[in-house]
């Protein structure tokens, strides 16, 4: 499951992946993945506020997970590309990733 909503991402089918992913998550409820997945695909449709609280589920869940981390930068980039208070929390989240390194 994880797999083909990634390939769905990628390719661009964010809504097909978002629908895989919220009934995936209610099966694997305990793994990291799919709630990391879940919250990309709600930050490709803008859904900003609800993606940081899948990313926060997956860190819950596994904080170790760099992918989590990226994305969340990503989030932020989007969420204030020309605010330096935003600019500086995806600064601090990319030392958090550096950290787990």
């Amino acid at each position: 499951m994880p797999y083909l909503a990634k390939a769905q991402l990628t390719v661009g089918l964010t809504s097909q992946a978002r629908r895989l992913l919220s009934n995936g998550v209610k099966l694997v409820l305990n793994k990291p993945t799919p709630w990391n997945l879940l919250g990309a695909a709600k930050v490709e449709r803008h859904h900003l506020t609800k993606a940081m609280a899948d990313f926060g589920r997956a860190i819950s869940l596994d904080p170790r997970y760099v992918s989590i981390y990226l994305n969340i930068g990503h989030l932020k980039e989007l969420e204030g590309a020309y605010s330096p208070h935003i600019l500086s929390q995806a600064l601090m989240t990319n030392r958090q990733l550096f950290n787990l390194i």
